[in-house]
């Protein structure tokens, strides 16, 4: 037997039952309505460092939002037959669940199967894009099955009211893409991550942390890593992130290493034992590295970027240039231990301005927009 065929058929026909007019005939676990007519759905992303547990911006937003998580397999990696029996299985109770709603916001439209299809038009379509406008377009996808599934995510999200993105500096451009929605720039939300925060003790060596994805700039990042090896022996680069991406950076660097981090409370130990969340970027898109480090307290030195801007703090710093972002390394990790405690306590308080509270208001306040442009029509 092809078991990938039978997977596929499987997967196929759950999502033929959600298209079919009479869609449910089992029963799905019950759910009591939501506080309003807002339902939110969501889960927890099982990738280490996937969203930086965005999933608990839910609780904030609803009392009873819809949970893939509350629904069989819902342990499984992304991309595993589990995990799409348990996606499969979320989109018909959200399907069902949403038509007795006014507004539905979909958390994490990059997974879903399906997104608003079938719906009446009477209901208001929200999504919160964590990528950059080039991931959505199916030109990019890596090939014909992803390119489909590209095409069709793209007409669905075209329907939509609310668009919310990470990244002030593509507004435009999400505009230009969704004409018919209002596109909304709202910072991602964090909650503190204080109790991962290793106080700076004096004499030990200097961590210096980056977590390494496509926007990485390698090539500034190796500059700098170089440069320190025969001026500061102390200092030690760990990279983390994208495997693949992080093993290129430190291949040749005898003072960088890679630190794992399987799940989320590893992946904010890690950045917890840094001194500098060091993040040369090429360009800079949703950032939640640099969230995840001002949650445990640890300063962060970028690129001098828009999209790094949106998510400063007053201990964030930035350069242009591989000599710059050396000098100011060198600025930061001189000072002495207490010193470098109190940075780190600035940042926490600093963080405060990315709490998911803080989140929840501004998403509550777009809803409001809708709503009100909803009742101009």
């Amino acid at each position: 037997m092809n078991l990938s065929g039978f997977k596929g058929k499987c997967t196929n026909y759950i999502l033929y039952l959600l298209n079919r007019d009479n869609i449910i005939t089992g029963k799905m676990p019950e759910q009591s309505p939501d506080n309003g007519s807002i339902i939110i759905a969501g889960f927890r992303h099982p990738m280490p460092g996937a969203f930086f547990a965005y999933d608990l911006l839910m609780p904030f937003l609803s009392e009873n939002p819809a949970d893939a998580d509350s629904l069989p397999f819902s342990g499984k990696q992304i991309h595993t037959f589990g995990r799409r029996i348990n996606m499969s299985l979320f989109e018909i109770s959200l399907w069902k669940r949403a038509r007795k709603g006014d507004l539905i916001h979909y958390l994490f439209p990059e997974q879903h199967y399906v997104l608003g299809e079938g719906l009446s038009d009477k209901i208001i379509k929200v999504a919160t894009l964590h990528r950059n406008l080039q991931a959505y377009l199916p030109e990019n996808a890596r090939n014909l099955r992803l390119k489909a599934l590209a095409s069709r995510r793209l007409a669905a999200l075209k329907k939509f009211d609310g668009i919310i993105i990470h990244n002030s500096e593509e507004a435009e451009d999400f505009r230009k893409l969704f004409p018919k929605a209002k596109v909304k720039f709202i910072l991602p939300g964090i909650h503190s991550n204080a109790a991962y925060l290793k106080p700076v003790t004096a004499g030990h060596s200097r961590h210096i942390y980056t977590y390494a994805d496509k926007d990485t700039d390698i090539h500034t990042w190796k500059d700098v890593v170089q440069a320190a090896a025969g001026i500061f022996p102390d200092w030690v680069f760990k990279t983390g992130g994208n495997r693949r991406i992080a093993e290129e950076m430190i291949e040749g660097c005898e003072n960088a290493a890679f630190a794992k981090a399987e799940d989320y409370e590893s992946l904010m130990t890690v950045f917890g034992k840094a001194d500098i969340h060091f993040m040369p970027a090429l360009h800079a898109g949703p950032s939640s590295p640099m969230l995840a480090a001002h949650s445990c307290g640890v300063p962060t030195l970028a690129s001098d970027i828009q999209g790094v801007r949106d998510y400063a703090t007053a201990t964030t710093r930035t350069f242009s240039t591989a000599r710059e972002a050396l000098v100011l390394l060198e600025q930061e990790l001189k000072f002495e231990a207490h010193k470098r405690n109190n940075v780190k306590q600035n940042t926490l308080i600093s963080a405060m301005d990315f709490y998911f509270e803080e989140t929840a208001r501004h998403y509550f306040e777009f809803y409001e927009e809708l709503f009100a442009d909803r009742t101009k029509k």
